[in-house]
């Protein structure tokens, strides 16, 4: 069989989750006999340009040829948009966000939405959150009037509010000095409220743009005053929801953003190559059918042009996080609804897509290569040592340092732990994407290292903790049960639910205090998390290894191409 696949990026350099499954998988499927063809750009990183863009690198350019793999990669230079270009586009694709916005989150509750950054304490005193140059938050019931804000800059500047796009207030505010700023305004059901700031501080050793710390937000209703939660934003509301309910309501999102807008956001983000669509066209015309990979880049978009194109069958592997907002748009619903197959990493998500957009769906799973976690340079005690570990219990996080791998929770927790009088220490290991602090009480970042040390801090681990929320499979469980530990994950998060036995390898949780009470739970009994890792090393093996994976990427490919009938 011949499979022309075309990937937004392919090097062993990457570092990620789903490169580093698209390496095995491939290598894997030529080991079964595919003839396979990769196609895939210059690329090896990407940086974000502008709200909803992102520019690619073009970094391989002059290394055209296969590298390491024991099959060819056509390697072609990726169009980045133009700055004015991006400009008009981006004002388009941000009006039919905010077209979107204004479908219904919650019947009767306000809320904080954009623009707003993690709650913290004021020296232990009070919660309060900082905003940026813009912040926006939805205020609703019976007869609202009016909000009022506490609010405190770091430097002297202007504040203005507006409410439902109209101005309403403005407020000249004096550094380091707390603040009431009123907007009153004509009853009604429903507010916007948009918080705009002149000046924004960039504090050292803190990447963030500062505008002004909110500690109260206040509203009138027809009732009275009542006090805003600054716990309660977009987020939390949205996390509350299960995966089915969450996703019928992205969609609606996106029906109300509409066609064009989420065109030109995809063509935004890219990675858009004409040269690599003509290219594996002429490829795929020789081949038995095509396969595309990764949501929500435009490639698999670009493959399914190509299959159309060659009138060959279309395989998309979308690796689909059905909580992510960029994962409902449009342009990716109606991709995916057009293939002749659709390959996904667990069943619930076969079953969600299937019922929302009528997908061909099919489970893949994820795998491991059990050799890789028999080797020498794999040494729980080097890492211990050389991270002044000591003998204290260890929780482990490998993942991109990003608030949808929900890190927090797991610092959170350790911190808690801590205060209680129970020893214990978190490291996280990935690449720091947000930049933002980590309190030292809650966990140490250790940033991206090589996969010998990964491996290591697996092995030295005492609990693994990924209490994420976007996670396509979570290949990371596995690689902890290799290593036999227990795992944590997130109950909302159902390709984790699916593959966590909880009470068998382990548990599942959804905010600060169930995370504290697991790893308490953990790091107390020697004998469950023995347990607990033993039970998931099985499974995996059993279930999870890339032989199986192959096996069923190979059932797939046969429905759509059958081979020959055996001659008597």
């Amino acid at each position: 069989m011949r499979v022309v696949a075309l990937v937004p990026r392919y090097h062993d350099a990457i570092v990620g989750g789903s490169e580093e499954y698209l390496r095995r998988l491939f290598r894997g499927l030529h080991g079964a006999g595919v003839d396979l063809e990769v196609f895939t750009t210059l690329d090896t990183h990407f940086h974000g340009a502008g709200p909803f863009g992102l520019r690619w690198d073009n970094a391989l350019a002059g290394q055209r040829g296969t590298g390491t793999d024991p099959f060819p990669v056509r390697r072609h230079s990726t169009l980045n948009v133009s700055a004015g270009l991006r400009r008009r586009w981006s004002d388009r694709i941000a009006l039919a966000h905010r077209r979107a916005r204004a479908v219904p989150l919650h019947a009767g509750l306000s809320y904080l939405d954009t623009g707003f950054f993690a709650l913290e304490r004021w020296a232990g005193d009070f919660e309060f959150r900082w905003t940026g140059a813009i912040a926006q938050f939805d205020v609703r019931g019976r007869g609202v009037s009016g909000v009022q804000l506490e609010v405190m800059a770091l430097r002297d500047t202007r504040l203005a509010l507006a409410v439902d796009e109209t101005p309403a207030a403005e407020a000249t505010l004096a550094a380091h000095e707390w603040t009431v700023v009123a907007a009153p305004f004509t009853a009604r059901e429903r507010a916007r409220v948009r918080l705009s700031v002149r000046d924004t501080v960039e504090p050292d050793g803190d990447p963030r743009a500062l505008g002004v710390a909110v500690r109260s937000v206040a509203v009138n209703t027809e009732s009275g005053t009542e006090q805003l939660p600054l716990a309660r934003d977009r987020d939390s509301l949205l996390s509350s929801l299960t995966t089915e309910e969450l996703a019928e309501h992205l969609d609606r999102e996106a029906v109300t953003a509409g066609a064009w807008p989420a065109i030109l956001e995809s063509l935004l983000k890219g990675p858009a190559s004409p040269s690599l669509v003509a290219a594996a066209t002429k490829a795929a015309r020789r081949a038995d059918l095509v396969l595309a990979t990764n949501a929500p880049f435009v490639t698999m978009a670009q493959g399914l042009l190509v299959g159309r194109m060659a009138r060959r069958p279309v395989v998309l592997l979308p690796f689909l996080h059905l909580r992510d907002a960029a994962h409902h748009r449009w342009t990716l619903r109606h991709v995916l609804s057009r293939a002749d197959r659709v390959l996904c990493l667990s069943h619930s998500s076969c079953r969600l897509m299937e019922r929302l957009w009528g997908t061909r769906a099919r489970f893949l799973g994820g795998g491991v290569d059990p050799q890789e976690f028999t080797g020498k340079d794999i040494d729980a005690g080097a890492f211990r040592a050389a991270h002044q570990l000591g003998t204290a219990p260890l929780v482990v996080t490998v993942a991109r340092k990003t608030p949808s791998k929900g890190y927090r929770l797991t610092c959170d927790a350790v911190r808690t732990l801590r205060e209680r009088g129970i020893p214990c220490e978190h490291v996280l290991v990935g690449p720091d994407e947000d930049g933002l602090p980590v309190d030292p009480a809650g966990g140490r970042v250790i940033g991206a290292r090589p996969r010998n040390e990964v491996l290591s801090a697996l092995a030295a681990a005492d609990v693994f903790s990924l209490p994420s929320v976007y996670e396509s499979f979570g290949l990371a469980y596995l690689e902890a049960w290799m290593m036999e530990k227990p795992v944590v994950g997130h109950r909302l998060c159902d390709p984790a639910a699916e593959l966590i036995e909880e009470g068998r390898d382990g548990l599942l949780v959804t905010d600060v205090r169930s995370t504290v009470n697991a790893l308490e739970t953990l790091l107390s009994d020697p004998a469950r998390r023995a347990a607990f890792g033993a039970h998931g090393r099985r499974k995996t093996l059993e279930q999870c290894t890339w032989p199986h994976v192959v096996a069923r990427a190979l059932e797939v490919f046969a429905e759509l191409h059958p081979p020959p009938p055996r001659l008597p």
